[in-house]
């Protein structure tokens, strides 16, 4: 029974095609029906055509006088099938040489297939590198985590005997199985709710019974290879090790990330507005206001204290009692406009990680901030260190530089730029629009050198999102020999600029000004940056990437 014991767990990896059907799900048409019926189709394949071929090879052969042929079979290992189709036709070994060959690059490419499609997952969940996670833009493939599978491939052949390998790879499979069984009891008892398109029968028996299968096997193969076992042991350890080091927590902040962007993608706002001073607190709840009107949203006004590190979070508290009577005006605006609107006052270390916990604690997935419109070099760093946390947070932002007053608003323009930031500002023109009584005016600004073509094309491109958010705006084109020059010049005749664009993040400061920042510093009137939240590359990526003057503009 010993011998069957091990084949058994030998051969279990024979049977786990079925299993890279269940992988390929999100790239098979009607999956909740067509994975069962595929996995079933296959196993009524396989198991029938397998038993036929270990029948016809241990009735055929021919072992030598006092040899079993289960045993001459085993002496030739994976030149058995070979030996046994000698004795059929003539040739009819180099043909199942050759079909073998082919097997087994057919095998070898569903495996990374298989494992290429679990890495890209776990990139895309941040259990892994995000860039795991990567879509080649052509073929529409994860290149990058099949060409991490292949590598672990090769390097696994490279580096032990086959036996222990394929020893290896059995045991890791029959572990992973009894943790789907497990799964599947967890999942019946947590989320009786969810819609299966198949469910097991006989439940829990079988799965109970297939999970205590699977660890005797497991067990058993210790038996066969203690090397097999020690890689196993290895490869658990450091997926463990990597989980609790590197994944965990990236892969919660990933959830609460999806989730507000889920309620971004709905325009369910909670709008956090950030006071810093006296003079800009009117100015900001008034921006803040004309968004939550007119998207049912709720105001939080945050006053940050900040206490230099190794004091106590406690001496900022009288400061924090002062402020709160500054405060109590912003609330009876919001009840003058009617919308639902609290105070939060908050101690802390670090103003930056300040609004960003207060951000997760409120659910707010909307930001609200002021800045000087001329800030000196300090200024710039102290502002840009705050916007290089926040960008990591998944809210919009918004960023008001200036002060403004509402009944002085008539004109507000938006220079448009082909990016994720200016939809954003073509999204809140309206309400800003309907709150101060002001009319909307897009601005095209072309360099002189720009063709025909590109510039009918840009403005098919402005006139199609006019309408997609339904403006009542007048479309306004210039030619300047200078895009910067151009902008400065058509905000004359306006009282707010509404522009979509990152914020002076620490990289743009060491590459110096932004165009963005150009822009508000030059025009007279008080600018309004618009931020969507997007995923930023690493320091080193930003560091070695060529900054490209008007790149916030036309982020092109």
């Amino acid at each position: 029974m010993g011998g069957v014991f091990k084949a058994m767990g030998l051969t279990f990896i024979a049977f786990q095609g079925f299993e890279v059907i269940a992988q390929s799900s999100e790239e098979i048409k009607n999956p909740e029906k067509n994975i069962p019926r595929a996995v079933f189709i296959s196993l009524l394949i396989v198991v029938p055509l397998y038993l036929l071929i270990a029948v016809t090879a241990l009735a055929t052969v021919n072992p030598p006088s006092g040899m079993t042929p289960w045993d001459y079979l085993a002496a030739h290992k994976e030149l058995a099938l070979v030996e046994v189709a000698r004795n059929f036709f003539s040739g009819g070994g180099v043909m199942i040489l050759f079909g073998g060959l082919i097997s087994t690059m057919s095998a070898l490419n569903a495996t990374i297939y298989s494992s290429s499609r679990v890495a890209f997952a776990m990139g895309r969940d941040r259990n892994f590198p995000a860039f795991f996670g990567k879509v080649h833009s052509k073929n529409f493939t994860p290149h990058w985590s099949i060409l991490m599978s292949l590598a672990i491939v090769v390097f696994m052949v490279l580096s032990l005997p086959i036996e222990d390998v394929a020893s290896a790879a059995d045991i890791m499979f029959l572990l992973l199985f009894l943790q789907v069984n497990i799964a599947m009891i967890q999942l019946r008892k947590k989320r009786p709710d969810l819609n299966r398109g198949f469910s097991v029968p006989l439940f829990p028996v079988l799965s109970i019974l297939g999970i205590l299968m699977l660890l005797f096997l497991a067990i058993y193969m210790f038996n066969y290879s203690v090397v097999a076992w020690i890689v196993t042991a290895i490869w658990i350890g450091g997926g463990l090790l990597t989980y609790k080091v590197y994944a965990a927590q990236r892969e919660v902040v990933h959830v609460q990330k999806i989730k507000a962007l889920e309620r971004i993608e709905r325009q369910d706002y909670r709008i956090l507005v950030c006071l810093a001073s006296p003079r800009t607190m009117t100015s900001l709840t008034q921006i803040a206001l004309a968004i939550a009107k007119k998207n049912d949203a709720e105001l939080i006004f945050l006053h940050l204290v900040e206490v230099r590190e190794g004091r106590k979070l406690m001496s900022g508290l009288d400061e924090a009692e002062l402020e709160r009577q500054n405060i109590s005006q912003l609330e009876f605006m919001s009840e003058k406009a009617e919308v639902s609107a609290r105070t939060v006052i908050k101690v802390t270390h670090r103003i930056s990680q300040g609004i960003i916990d207060m951000a997760a604690e409120e659910n707010c997935n909307f930001i609200v901030m002021g800045r000087q419109k001329n800030p000196d070099f300090m200024d710039r760093v102290f502002s840009s260190l705050i916007d290089t946390v926040i960008q990591k947070a998944p809210t919009e932002v918004a960023v008001l530089h200036g002060t403004v007053e509402v009944d002085n608003i008539r004109t507000i323009l938006i220079p448009f730029g082909a990016n994720i930031h200016t939809r954003l500002a073509m999204e809140i023109a309206p309400a800003l629009a309907a709150y101060c009584h002001a009319t909307l005016k897009v601005a095209l600004v072309f360099e002189r050198g720009a063709s025909k073509t590109e510039r009918d094309e840009k403005a098919r491109q402005v006139r199609e999102m006019i309408r997609e958010y339904s403006l009542s705006a007048s479309l306004v084109v210039i030619r300047e020999s200078d895009v910067l020059q151009g902008i400065v010049n058509v905000s004359k005749g306006a009282d707010l600029i509404l522009m979509g664009g990152r914020s002076g993040d620490f990289i743009d400061l060491l590459f110096a000004k932004s165009l963005t920042q150009e822009i508000t510093e030059q025009v007279s009137c008080p600018v309004l940056w618009v931020k969507e939240y997007e995923e930023r590359k690493s320091f080193w990526a930003e560091m070695l990437r060529s900054p490209k003057k008007g790149e916030p503009i036309h982020g092109e």
